[in-house]
């Protein structure tokens, strides 16, 4: 699945490592101090939704101008980004530096850069595990980009996404070459080739010796640290497994925890919940993503168990629980608010490989837990009175689609082995396995699934989630309503 791909990538990459100079290769007006004549910075490509971009002449770090991001109404995205044709030499490896400065930012604001060959993405960091938000006064940030002689273009540039204002000043690339040399580089490199071949999900499918030799042919004579990292951020990536990645390090970061962006700020709409047909409760679960602080994830639960009250009655008959838009994030906001609907006690479980180490999870009485041993420890507990379903037995239909991924596919699996339940859709994503998190020497972790997700009764669902039924998934809904209403709990007074 990923070995020829993979040591492919590792060969391209030691076949650049010797060149130290960025060359011509700089980005342009990376101070914004010029404009077009629309007033947007020269040079630079503007892709808004939502929020404004302009330029401030009052909070430059040291020029007169800085790229502004600002939340004009109720949030949205910005990516302003710049293209840089290498032409077919390749890229010599460098560091993207910026500046950035925020004020009342949730959830982010980054600096990316994006690395292209003929056959696509080489690399692409758009600081997910390190994101700026909140208040902050102008603060460096690094990307470190690895070297690749099949790259034909680099994209560098600014993402804001949510609300808040968010200033950008003094992007540049820096040679590599001119940083101080690591002595501990090679041994770094071996330390994340070990990491990786002894806890890899798909250890198998990798040629870990042609890795290791590889890996070490790519660090040049007196290779810096950031040279060392951004060759273990191209090994991690050339896995393709959107759940491994390589997380940068920071203050009081969790080492380990079964989602890593659960160390994130809390991003995500409200669970809604309405009456449709006047009998069926129709909840729709959002994609909940980072974690921080805990109190936002109570909160979010909370919310959910008034909200799921507010249209609960005697003369209910059913549920509808839509996860068709749910792309993951962290699984236990959503499961200690969904969980008075799936019922209580193991509700899934995370399964090491070819059924190896099992770690329950589950719900009860506002608490979302997960446990390897006989006790059950609590990931998030509402401090209100948690909801109770007047009829906790009534039929519940899921709404699943190829869009469900992730902590989105755990909430569906959460609902599988429970009666008169029955899923509607298509096959889910397919990244339904178990994360975690190990250190490096300097505190930068590599995040690796290491087992599967399986439902209350040990079936593992990988790749991805089945329904019951397979239906369109724009039609899921009035499939799921046909058969609630031919159930009888809801046939009796229909």
């Amino acid at each position: 699945m990923v070995g020829p791909r993979f040591i492919l990538a590792l060969v391209l990459l030691a076949a650049v490592a010797a060149s130290h100079s960025i060359a011509a290769q700089q980005v342009d007006n990376g101070s914004f101090e010029r404009s077009n004549a629309e007033g947007d910075p020269q040079s630079w490509l503007l892709q808004v939704r939502g929020l404004t971009v302009d330029l401030d002449d009052s909070a430059s770090v040291g020029g007169s101008r800085a790229l502004r991001i600002s939340d004009s109404a109720s949030g949205g995205s910005a990516l302003v980004t710049q293209e840089i044709e290498l032409g077919k030499s390749g890229f010599p490896g460098a560091t993207l530096r910026g500046r950035i400065r925020t004020r009342d930012v949730s959830p982010s604001a980054t600096l990316v850069a994006i690395l292209e060959g003929p056959d696509g993405r080489i690399f692409m960091d758009d600081m997910r595990d390190r994101v700026v938000s909140g208040d902050s006064e102008w603060q460096e940030y690094r990307i470190h980009i690895p070297p690749s002689s099949e790259a034909r273009k680099l994209t560098v540039g600014a993402l804001v996404i949510g609300s808040g204002t968010a200033w950008f000043d003094d992007l540049a690339l820096i040679d590599d070459a001119k940083q101080a040399a690591d002595p501990d580089a090679r041994a770094y490199l071996l330390e994340a080739i070990s990491i990786l071949r002894a806890n890899y999900l798909h250890a198998d499918d990798v040629d870990w010796e042609a890795v290791r030799q590889a890996g070490l042919a790519a660090l040049p004579d007196g290779a810096t640290r950031e040279q060392a990292r951004a060759a273990v951020s191209m090994m991690v990536q050339q896995l393709d497994d959107p759940h491994t990645m390589l997380a940068m390090p920071r203050e009081a970061e969790p080492s380990n925890q079964q989602e890593a962006e659960s160390a994130e700020p809390l991003s995500a709409e409200p669970l809604s919940a309405e009456l449709i047909g006047g009998r069926i409760g129709l909840i729709r679960v959002p994609r909940v993503s980072g974690g921080t602080p805990e109190q936002a994830q109570v909160k979010f639960a909370e919310n959910a168990h008034r909200t799921m009250k507010s249209i609960d009655s005697p003369d209910l008959c059913g549920w509808v629980v839509d996860l068709r838009d749910n792309t993951g994030g962290n699984m236990w906001p959503m499961l200690a608010a969904i969980g008075p609907i799936a019922g209580p006690g193991i509700l899934g479980r995370f399964v090491g490989p070819e059924g190896g180490e099992v770690t329950d999870w589950g719900y009860r009485e506002g608490a979302a837990w997960v446990s390897g041993d006989s006790d059950k420890s609590e990931r998030i507990a509402v401090s209100v009175e948690p909801f109770r379903p007047t009829n906790p037995d009534l039929p519940v239909a899921v709404l699943i689609s190829t869009n469900t991924s992730s902590s989105g596919e755990a909430t569906a699996i959460a609902f599988i082995g429970r009666d008169n339940t029955r899923l509607f859709g298509s096959e889910t994503g397919g990244l339904a396995t178990a994360n975690n998190g190990y250190a490096l020497s300097d505190g930068t972790r590599i995040v690796l699934p290491i087992g599967y997700m399986a439902d209350r009764h040990g079936q593992v669902h990988f790749p991805g989630v089945q329904p019951d039924e397979e239906v369109p998934a724009d039609t899921a809904l009035d499939a799921a309503r046909t058969w609630l209403q031919a159930h009888e709990s809801c046939a009796e007074s229909s």
